[in-house]
């Protein structure tokens, strides 16, 4: 039977779970002013007046209707986001954009915004091991004893069995079983890189998430990072396992190898997303040889990124720019992975 101890240190473990698992992080985000609201109503409302080619999705809609959501307010207007792409075309040595026009390419620029997600989970398991201990040490050599030297007068010559050191070295191998319990609480950004989709922002300093008022997440509508949310569930499992068992091979630092390692169950005990973050972005689509193009400006940086649907050299980096399919646009958007930083950074030093 357990002895109280034990009893107190499983009742620990549950309770910091749980403290883990309940809260809602990112509560505690500044919450917006009059400008900042008056700026989403207007880019709300431009939204809905222009919708754009690429899917999207009501913020109303996400996956886990409860959790947080946050929004970063577009920066920049629109023309100062025009005059950003104009400047990025003149520049561009990009074949695809050579003789377009500024006013074909920003004739569909319209505001919207990228989702990112913050998922969080816990995870425990039991598991076992082989540790192997090796012991060395040194001893007399026994061609030269300890001599360093074989032969006699003028024949002496090093020993070719200790190379003139004298020594040789001795060594034993000791197996020890070990297995223990283990629990990892993860609180994760989505990174969007797993699922083709390797554009990324440099997000500003002053790119602080405000916290979404309730009434806007019934009309505020994003990009819909489709099919993204079940895949990015299965890669914080991955995350899971991989904290639960690096925690556990740090049990077992002592030993000098480390076999047969294996986990007899893993439990997933929470898996959900918890916060999103709304970034504003320009994007406009439009005509160009060889498939549609696209073109996105950061509304907080003014940085300018251009992408081409159905080329042969999808996924090159040319000139600043990723060259992206339809198919990985379709599916996927453009998503954030610059944010995980930022926000988890702002998060950690806003609650210290």
């Amino acid at each position: 039977m357990p002895s109280e101890a034990e009893l107190k240190s499983a009742e620990s473990v549950e309770l910091e779970l749980a403290e883990f698992v309940a809260p809602q992080p990112f509560q505690d985000a500044p919450r917006p002013d009059a400008a900042a609201l008056r700026i989403l109503a207007e880019v709300a409302q431009e939204m809905a007046q222009s919708p754009g080619l690429l899917p999207e999705a009501a913020v109303s809609d996400f996956p886990a209707p409860m959790m947080t959501v946050m929004f970063t307010p577009h920066k920049l207007a629109k023309a100062a986001a025009r005059q950003a792409i104009e400047a990025a075309l003149a520049k561009s040595a990009l074949p695809w954009l050579r003789g377009l026009k500024v006013e074909r390419v920003t004739a569909g620029l319209r505001p919207t915004f990228f989702p990112r997600w913050f998922l969080q989970g816990a995870i425990r398991g039991d598991w076992s091991a082989q540790g192997t201990v090796v012991e060395t040490w040194e001893t007399d050599c026994s061609r030269c004893v300890g001599s360093g030297r074989v032969g006699i007068g003028t024949q002496q010559q090093d020993c070719p069995s200790c190379w003139g050191s004298g020594k040789e070295k001795q060594s034993r191998k000791e197996r020890h079983g070990e297995k223990g319990q283990g629990d990892v609480a993860l609180l994760e950004s989505l990174d969007n890189n797993g699922t083709g989709v390797p554009l990324t922002f440099a997000v500003q300093p002053a790119a602080i998430p405000l916290l979404l008022p309730d009434e806007e997440r019934l009309r505020l509508r994003c990009l819909r990072p489709a099919g993204i949310y079940s895949s990015a569930l299965d890669g914080l499992k991955n995350q899971l396992a991989s904290s639960l068992e690096a925690q556990a091979r740090a049990s077992m630092a002592q030993y000098s190898r480390i076999e047969a390692f294996r986990f007899e169950p893993e439990s997933v005990t929470s898996q959900s997303a918890v916060a999103a973050w709304l970034y504003p972005v320009y994007l406009a689509s439009f005509a160009a040889p060889g498939g549609m193009g696209h073109v996105l400006c950061d509304a907080q940086s003014g940085a300018v990124h251009w992408a081409q649907a159905d080329v042969a050299s999808a996924g090159q980096k040319t000139d600043g720019a990723w060259w992206l399919s339809s198919k990985v646009l379709a599916i996927g958007g453009l998503v954030l992975a610059a944010l995980v930083a930022g926000v988890a950074g702002w998060w950690h030093f806003s609650r210290s």
